[in-house]
């Protein structure tokens, strides 16, 4: 089905000229089934958007745009921003081309010289436009950081970033515009660290705050070449660049690296950062701010170490030194050593009742070891050991001499078969 307005189209409605963002449909008939949804543009609601109509009518007419400020306009210089319109004099900021240095052209036109044109869509935008596109937001985020929104400028600082991300480096003709991205990208990185910081976005602050100085120190391995010689001209001294941009994005770092508890990391980049500072009385802030959050650093950093250990020491030793028992003692302390005492009069008492009689070995001593008892039948006990010396008599002849009696008989039948097979023989 047809569209009720193409997207794209300025329309004239009874509420003012709007710009239909989403096409409707009709009908063959010409009956509108899906209202077209148009932007008013002379109107602003409090948030500073505009409001959106939603309709079904197809015979509103067509209009051409009046040029406002801030819209874009086609001259016969090129395409341009209107800056300011004055008693029909429209300031217009040239975006298409530069003079030499990449410094900007302005012209002063009659309105009637300028024709609106639709603003390029993200994909069709030039390296240069994009730089452009990123230092609008830039100010915009300026003018937000005032008012105390830090969530407001994050996000333009953001935005910025990712124009300035996008952006080929060899789409730009020249140093000055190389330097120009440097420029922008830098102090975008170094305060979208500083919004996440406050908004306790850590990672995104840590991110942001690494991506600055990673680009500080390349400048300034390649300082005294062109890029640094046009950062320069632009009005960028080695202070800024090196001191006071560069301490900025170490102590924003170190804050960040801190609110997630990496003290150990943090400490390392204020130490950078101070001395970065040192002797520049213009950062005495900054020096000021890294010395108190490193002192806080190495607190906490030693707390969380003292808490490390007092959990190892508990993990390894279980939770305490466990007590000793007494060896042989299957109760408690007290009772073991009532046991004790008596075994010990017991003993006494038993050697005064023996003394004077003939020793006997005892079948408990280490000296002569007992059978166990689980060898034999509770019926039966152990048999006790026999003594020699209790009787039983004498061993005679044959006992005595058994083994010599053994070898002498093997020894003839030995004799007696060789002396065999030898006749055989014969």
């Amino acid at each position: 089905m047809p569209a009720v307005y193409p997207v794209g189209q300025n329309v004239a409605t009874p509420y003012g000229n709007g710009i239909v963002t989403k096409a409707g449909s009709v009908t063959p008939a010409g009956e509108a089934v899906v209202p077209a949804a148009l932007s008013l543009r002379s109107w602003k609601l409090a948030n500073g958007t505009s409001p959106t109509l939603y309709t079904s009518t197809t015979t509103w007419p067509e209009v051409v745009p009046p040029v406002e400020e801030g819209c874009d306009v086609k001259t016969q210089y090129g395409r341009g921003r209107v800056e300011a319109l004055v008693d029909g004099r429209a300031t217009v900021l040239l975006t298409e081309w530069r003079l030499a240095g990449s410094s900007r052209v302005r012209c002063y036109l009659d309105v009637g010289q300028c024709t609106f044109v639709e603003r390029k869509k993200f994909n069709e935008l030039t390296g240069l436009e994009k730089i452009d596109e990123a230092n609008v937001r830039r100010e915009k985020a300026k003018a937000v950081l005032g008012s105390g929104d830090f969530s407001g400028a994050a996000e333009l600082y953001k935005q910025a970033c990712f124009y300035l991300q996008t952006v080929d480096n060899d789409s730009l003709t020249d140093n000055a515009s190389r330097a120009s991205l440097l420029e922008c990208m830098i102090a975008c990185k170094n305060n979208a660290a500083m919004c996440c910081n406050r908004l306790k976005q850590s990672a995104d602050a840590a991110q942001f705050a690494n991506d600055a100085v990673l680009l500080l120190d390349a400048i300034y391995k390649q300082r005294g070449l062109k890029i640094h010689a046009h950062l320069n001209s632009m009005g960028l001294s080695d202070t800024t660049l090196f001191h006071a941009w560069r301490s900025k994005g170490l102590l924003y770092g170190a804050q960040a690296r801190a609110e997630t508890k990496d003290f150990t990391l943090a400490v390392e980049l204020l130490k950078r950062c101070i001395a970065l500072t040192a002797g520049v009385d213009s950062l005495k802030g900054i020096d000021a701010k890294a010395k108190k959050l490193m002192v806080a650093c190495k607190q906490s950093e030693e707390i969380l170490r003292k808490r490390e250990r007092k959990a190892a020491k508990k993990m390894f030793n279980g939770g305490g030194s466990p007590k000793k028992k007494k060896e042989g003692s299957g109760g408690s302390p007290e009772r073991a050593k009532g046991q004790g005492e008596g075994d010990g009069k017991a003993a006494v008492k038993e050697e005064a009742l023996t003394a004077g009689k003939p020793s006997q070995p005892n079948p408990s001593s280490p000296s002569s070891p007992s059978p166990p008892s689980s060898l034999f039948p509770p019926s039966l006990p152990p048999h006790p050991p026999v003594d020699d010396d209790a009787g039983g008599g004498s061993v005679g002849f044959f006992e005595e001499h058994m083994e010599l009696i053994i070898l002498a008989g093997l020894g003839a039948i030995a004799v007696g078969a060789v002396a065999f097979f030898r006749g055989r023989n014969k």
